[in-house]
């Protein structure tokens, strides 16, 4: 990780333990700042929702992917996957299947 990734994942961690105050503007300012100029890879948010036996949809996301508004700064993408399994059961085969593996 070079210094500045560490400098990014800084300024943001910073920026969500500062939100509501007048000091959040100005970091993401200076992470826009960083991006715009080439010297940080752009944040992007990617989140995912994972369904059981319910059939997933891209609309799940729809309240995560406008919450992304709090990061302006940032692009949205996301993904919902539907195992056909129970979750609680996937969860436990695959903690499972990593513990042997680990």
């Amino acid at each position: 990780m070079t210094d500045k990734a560490k400098l990014n994942d800084f300024l943001i961690a910073c920026t969500v333990r500062c939100s509501g105050t007048e000091y959040a503007a100005l970091l993401l300012g200076m992470v826009h700042e960083l991006e715009s100029s080439g010297q940080i890879a752009s944040t992007i948010l990617s989140p995912v929702i994972i369904r059981g036996h319910i059939e997933a949809d891209i609309e799940d996301l729809r309240s995560l992917r406008d919450a992304r508004i709090s990061y302006l700064h940032a692009k949205a993408r996301g993904m919902t996957l539907s195992l056909g399994a129970e979750l609680t059961a996937f969860g436990r085969v695959a903690m499972a299947k990593a513990r042997a593996h680990g």
